[in-house]
């Protein structure tokens, strides 16, 4: 089987929760980072 298989719905609900807040972190992280670099130049 392709992708990631859930035996139950109980553990998708689970996995969404972890990986949800995810890309908000990554785009908070980059800001942060792009701040950082051009205060260095």
């Amino acid at each position: 089987a392709n992708g990631i298989q859930f035996p139950t719905s109980q553990q998708a609900s689970e996995y969404n929760k972890l990986i949800a807040p995810l890309p908000a972190q990554h785009q908070a992280f980059n800001q942060a980072w792009t701040t950082a670099v051009t205060a260095t130049q």
